[in-house]
């Protein structure tokens, strides 16, 4: 994926906290983990964002049907786990 350069102000105590934890070899710069936080923040918006869709659905639904799911979810998941093993 193609980068740009931006430029930011950003608040002096934060950027400290980003420089002990490049120091620290948590990030390889100061670049990435302002990359990286701002890649998160957008992920969990976006979940934040389809929560909201999903309480426009008819709530009975998943009342009558969601438990249902869920238990074919997890049947699924350790039946797969355990092919894996």
């Amino acid at each position: 994926m193609a980068k740009a350069q931006v430029a930011i102000i950003i608040n002096e105590d934060i950027l400290s906290r980003i420089d002990h934890l490049v120091a620290e070899q948590v990030f390889t710069n100061r670049s990435s983990a302002i990359e990286q936080a701002v890649k998160e923040k957008i992920n969990r918006l976006d979940k934040s964002l389809l929560a909201k869709e999903c309480v426009k659905l008819d709530p009975s639904f998943f009342e009558r049907k969601g438990k249902h799911f869920l238990g074919m979810f997890s049947i699924r998941r350790s039946r797969c786990h355990r092919q894996r093993l």
